[in-house]
């Protein structure tokens, strides 16, 4: 399907008599509640073209007709088309808006405009074959005369043991995709009453939820702590040294660590973090464990703001930034400064590129072109006519540069971190910062609002693979809250998937990755490290980078100081080779 017919046109840009020749990407912003106008971008290679508003000029809002598709064309970093639209109000207007520009109408959809899919899937990788890049359009087909067809979906049950998949692409992360939360098996005997009774949430109420792991919750008190004992109907049932678990609900991170000295907490957790200032004293105990964490902490600008719409002010504030002062001052917990997003213990063949690059002394990410850089950051902020100037006595000011606001939620690790990188946005540049804290869910609508000019954010893999991070710079993410897409960067992306070599699929990401460095969408601050205090009777704990410590491992020794390995409360099962069964 290409697109619906009829469509709701409301723009104050005139359309294209037919679809322009030679572009090689359009970006479009609509009008909103805050009073900015339209904008639509065309691009041809460096080039770029305005195309204004004229309200004489352009169709007259309401229903159109979509009477076929004019060409191919990406628009804010994902492929539409141009279509041809007629109004329905019998005037004759007419005219080719891209599908980026077209809503909803006031009337249900009658018709769809399609064009032949070549990729369904075939469980057979000799008749597989590639989607057309810009399949043409076949005609129209009545909006009731969509049917339901789970083959496509490319997911089938062999038997009661075996699920097969067949990938749209080389997938190598796929297993590790399927062991994330989101795809475990949920009970639907379970959650489809509620949905039916209006109660959709219920069924993770302790009294509801039926869980797969070794643990069940026995009892829940809201911010005060989880209690879990034993699942009576898993397989592992009579192997689990620890019978029943009380996570405690704290939020401060000094109260965790009193705790844990009162002897009221047995281990830190996952999802804390040790108070900085203690840090350095904390870290030459032997029960303190810390590793690296496949995580990086930055910073978002709204990109369609000023000063922020501006390349070279978002690369200033990046290069302004002393980023390893950050981590060994301020956070303080084993954290790498990052002057790129994806961190460089990252998996899928991803860190071995980026040791290779560093031993040919290639890694251009150890540049001053992106490390920190305050003589290159003023250049920059001058060149987008921020004239950066020295006042004897106040140190550096940015002429005519407007105060930006920095947004955080609320915690006092990142109010720490934001209060230094106020100082230094001042002292380095003349830049004045307000800081603004939120609780969380504030500060979500807030920025999904687009109410932000740079708002404190990260991201943890949710698998062991470059494609995890580059997924949230994607136009059409919803962690993309940025306003930034780059046709370049999606093109990279959408080979690097699809390249089976390991080595070339790394080389592009990389190359995809310096697209980020160079436009600086999100500021990347640092890479994350965990740090956690676990007690010397607590055998079975073994910390890693996905930050995934599995309490059936684990378990009490009683005998704790007489000196022995540290094993598994059971031997791990073992598994086939991929493709051995």
């Amino acid at each position: 399907m290409l697109t619906r017919s009829p469509v709701g046109v409301k723009t104050t840009i005139p359309p294209f008599p037919e679809a322009p020749k030679g572009l090689e990407s359009i970006a479009y912003d609509a009008a909103n509640e805050k009073g900015t106008g339209e904008n639509l971008q065309l691009f041809t290679g460096a080039d770029k073209q305005v195309r204004a508003a004229e309200p004489g000029q352009a169709l007259p809002s309401g229903d159109y007709d979509v009477v076929g598709a004019r060409g191919a064309v990406s628009c804010n970093g994902e492929k539409t088309y141009y279509f041809e639209v007629v109004a329905r109000d019998g005037s004759g207007r007419r005219g080719v808006l891209p599908g980026c520009m077209l809503g909803p109408s006031s009337t249900p959809p009658s018709a769809l405009l399609v064009a032949k899919w070549d990729a369904v899937p075939t469980f057979d990788a000799k008749r597989r074959v590639d989607p057309p890049e810009d399949p043409q359009a076949l005609g129209f087909v009545d909006a009731g005369a969509l049917g339901s067809d789970p083959s496509v979906v490319g997911v089938r049950v062999v038997d009661e043991r075996t699920l097969e998949i067949e990938a749209e692409f080389p997938t190598p992360y796929i297993l590790d995709t399927l062991s994330h939360a989101t795809s475990y098996p949920v009970r639907r005997d379970i959650i489809e009453p509620f949905e039916a009774k209006g109660e959709p949430d219920m069924w993770t109420r302790p009294e509801s939820i039926v869980t797969n792991g070794p643990y069940e919750i026995d009892a829940w008190k809201f911010r005060y702590e989880i209690r879990m004992r034993r699942n009576p109907h898993h397989r592992h049932h009579d192997k689990l040294k620890i019978h029943n678990i009380v996570w405690m609900c704290v939020e401060s991170y000094v109260s965790s660590m009193n705790l844990y000295k009162s002897g009221e907490l047995d281990y830190i957790g996952d999802n804390g973090s040790l108070p900085p200032p203690y840090k350095p004293v904390l870290r030459e105990r032997k029960d303190y464990k810390a590793a690296p964490y496949l995580g990086t902490y930055w910073y978002e600008f709204n990109t369609k703001v000023k000063p922020l719409d501006d390349v070279r002010v978002r690369k200033a504030l990046n290069l302004a930034l002393d980023k390893a002062q950050l981590t060994e001052k301020v956070t303080r917990g084993g954290e790498r400064a990052a002057t790129h997003v994806v961190p460089p213990f990252m998996g899928g063949g991803y860190s071995e590129h980026v040791e290779a690059l560093k031993a040919k002394d290639a890694d251009l990410f150890a540049t001053p072109e992106y490390s920190f850089n305050p003589e290159l950051a003023r250049e920059l902020l001058g060149q987008a006519g921020y004239k950066v100037v020295l006042d004897p006595k106040d140190g550096y000011r940015a002429e005519g540069m407007p105060a930006i606001e920095l947004l955080y939620n609320t915690s006092e690790g990142h109010r720490a971190l934001a209060v230094a990188i106020q100082a230094m946005w001042k002292n380095h540049l003349g830049v004045a910062v307000q800081l603004r804290n939120e609780e969380w869910h504030v500060m979500l609508k807030n920025v999904r609002d687009r109410n932000f000019q740079v708002v404190r954010f990260g991201w943890i893999a949710d698998y062991d693979h470059p494609q995890t991070f580059m997924d949230t710079f994607m136009a059409k993410s919803p962690n993309n809250r940025t306003g930034w897409s780059s046709t370049a960067f999606e093109s990279l992306i959408h080979k690097a998937r699809r390249t089976a070599d390991t080595t070339e699929s790394m080389k592009l990401y990389r190359e995809a990755e310096k697209i980020l460095a160079d436009e600086v969408p999100k500021l990347p601050l640092y890479f994350y490290a965990k740090s956690t205090l676990v007690k010397p009777h607590v055998k079975g704990f073994f910390f890693n980078r996905r930050n995934e410590q599995l309490v059936h491992w684990m378990w009490i020794d009683e005998d704790w100081k007489v000196e022995k390995p540290n094993e598994p409360a059971f031997p791990p099962e073992t598994f086939p080779a991929p493709g051995a069964f």
